[in-house]
């Protein structure tokens, strides 16, 4: 094994090494010859995430309203078109 990264050694044995530790002290690849690279995060963990919303009608800010009540680490821009907020009743009349 490699020695690049000081594992713990417990009774003559070497301790598995925490996960964001493990490419280094293993020599595993971490990116190919494109770049792309791999980043060592577990499985299900929580990161940023970003929207886009089309139209600032009325389910353009009930998603806005619903993201800032009930979702964390979200950010939300919303395009619209017209200088005011409505959406279709704004751009077309009905009977």
């Amino acid at each position: 094994m490699a020695t690049n990264v000081d594992i713990p050694v417990s009774n003559g044995i070497e301790a598995t090494p925490p996960m964001e530790y493990r490419p280094k002290a293993y020599d595993w690849p971490t990116s190919n010859e494109k770049g792309y690279t791999i980043q060592e995060v577990p499985m299900g963990a929580k990161r940023p995430r970003k929207a886009i919303v089309v139209g600032a009608g009325a389910s353009g800010l009930d998603f806005a309203k619903f993201q800032q009540d009930r979702l964390t680490n979200f950010e939300c821009v919303i395009y619209e078109k017209n200088d005011e907020m409505s959406g279709t009743w704004t751009e077309n009349r009905y009977p």
